[in-house]
């Protein structure tokens, strides 16, 4: 099962589950050497609604030796060195760029390529960006990590390997003091680089392998990387961005221009929001049609008080505006059992209307997945004196414990929390965890809906339910020797004593139900 990892703050921005997608604009060297260039490239990052642009500040010589030569995939003739010193950012321009970053609500970001670089930006920048060529130069991306600011590390050329070394470097100067966040970017080193190329997924990879947040620093020249990034869960997106794909330089020709920028910000937020929370419940837009196209079972004709039910005088029908009646998957078990009382043609059935049939008004006990309106009622069942005094923890919840754990409950596939309603009305909750190849369920009533069968009732339902969507064979319930009304209850819902077992130093009855 994966672990929820924690938000990371950048600047005035909380990146991580639940957060929007941090959006950098990666101004890089497009400056061309003119501030007044670099002054509206934030321009076009601030109007395009991105997060934070982000610079490169580096020197040629710090960079490559004399003799280099030159590099193919530029087309240049001139040598690498050559290339990359007309690039450089002028060390004076740092503090304008920030203030006019400050000015129009961006973040300000800079990739650091040597030690002298970090120290240069360190006053100005909320976290630190390293490239992904300096990805295995251990002493600069340690010297980052102790400057205790987050660190976006790309990792385009690396391997699985070479990612997980720098991923140790990093917590190897770590202290208890001093968690310092990492975020690894998946990044492809082609510029442009092909979208096949992309390999997007390989996000989600590194997220589960290190347990460390990720994003993707994409230079594939359309939006279709981004977007599929931001549904895998990136919490970062960088894009370069120029002005004009036409202006002379390395970048320009693969990065987004203007409109463009503004496009892609606009699709990952669409994105976002047609990904929701993630919850499957019913939405306020779905209520009218989830009543009004939903089935119920209906008469057909006009029965009498005594009438056998048949599939001649009942049937499933759309409700439309009428009220509603039993469920479709009652029909079965309405057949063949006399009505109780005169009935008109086309009436919703009600288990009220069916004679001498104990199951149909057992069905006015219902399990509802709980979803995040529950949370105040979950934590009331759960932490009620009574429910507390037979749990294997007596302590009270507070609330923002319960929030955060809620929050964590219905996020986990493995989890089935269920509401307990009885004729619409919610009295308790029954939750199974998945554990293996079983599941482990437990329950906590309002005491109203106590010693009415409510208990036993959800009991078997939540079973019956959990044995259908997992596909396991056994539920099992831990009962305090001394919680009675649970044994009792455990037992009357078909689950057997299989012995004793110690959580921790408490022994518990373990009674199992088996499919």
């Amino acid at each position: 099962m994966a672990t929820a990892l924690s938000p990371i703050a950048i600047g005035k921005h909380q990146l991580g589950p639940g957060h929007p997608c941090y959006i950098i604009a990666e101004a890089g060297s497009n400056h061309n050497g003119n501030l007044q260039q670099a002054l509206a490239l934030i321009d076009v990052a601030a109007d395009a609604r991105c997060d934070a642009v982000k610079f490169q500040v580096f020197k040629a010589s710090r960079l490559y030796p004399p003799g280099a030569g030159a590099s193919d995939y530029l087309g240049d003739p001139r040598s690498i060195d050559e290339i990359i010193a007309a690039m450089e950012l002028p060390e004076s321009w740092i503090p304008t760029l920030h203030a006019h970053c400050q000015k129009r609500g961006l973040d300000f970001l800079s990739s650091a390529f040597d030690e002298g670089a970090v120290d240069l930006i360190a006053p100005w920048v909320d976290a630190f960006k390293c490239a992904s060529y300096e990805m295995t130069h251990t002493p600069l991306l340690q010297y980052m990590v102790r400057k205790g600011k987050p660190v976006l590390l790309s990792t385009g050329a690396a391997t699985l390997d070479e990612v997980g070394q720098a991923v140790a470097a990093v917590r190897a100067v770590q202290t208890d003091r001093q968690k310092v966040p990492l975020i690894l970017l998946q990044c492809t080193a082609a510029y442009p680089a092909p979208l096949h190329s992309a390999n997007v997924r390989a996000l989600a990879h590194m997220r589960e392998t290190f347990g460390v947040l990720t994003g993707l620093s994409d230079h594939t020249r359309a939006a279709t990387a981004a977007i599929a990034a931001v549904a895998l869960g990136a919490v970062v997106v960088e894009k370069h961005f120029t002005l004009s794909n036409r202006l002379p330089g390395p970048d320009h020709s693969f990065a987004l221009e203007p409109r463009e920028l503004h496009e892609l910000v606009a699709a990952i937020r669409d994105t976002e929001a047609a990904l929701g929370d993630g919850l499957k419940i019913g939405t306020a837009v779905e209520a009218e049609l989830r009543h009004f196209a939903r089935r119920s079972v209906f008469t057909s004709q006009i029965v009498n008080e005594g009438d056998v039910l048949t599939e001649e005088n009942t049937q499933v029908l759309r409700r439309g505006k009428l009220a509603a009646g039993l469920d479709p998957h009652l029909h079965p078990a309405v057949l063949g059992h006399r009505a109780a009382r005169t009935l008109g043609a086309f009436v919703p059935l009600q288990a009220a209307d069916v004679a001498d049939a104990p199951e149909l008004h057992e069905h006015s006990v219902q399990l509802r997945r709980a979803g995040p309106d529950d949370a105040k009622a979950v934590w009331q069942y759960n932490d009620a004196p009574a429910t507390r005094a037979v749990s294997l923890s007596t302590a009270a919840i507070p609330w923002t414990t319960h929030q955060q754990w809620f929050a964590e409950r219905l996020a986990d596939p493995h989890c089935r929390l269920w509401i307990i309603e009885q004729d619409g009305a919610s009295c308790g909750v029954v939750r199974v965890d998945k554990q293996g190849d079983y599941g482990v369920i437990s329950i906590a009533l309002d005491q109203g809906a106590q010693g009415h069968g409510v208990g036993r009732t959800a009991l078997i339902a939540a079973s019956q339910r959990y044995f259908g969507e997992t596909g396991d064979r056994e539920v099992q319930a831990l009962i305090l020797p001394t919680n009675l009304p649970s044994l009792r209850a455990f037992a009357a819902a078909g689950f057997e004593p299989q012995g004793q077992r110690q959580v921790g130093t408490t022994t518990v009855y373990v009674y199992v139900r088996r499919a």
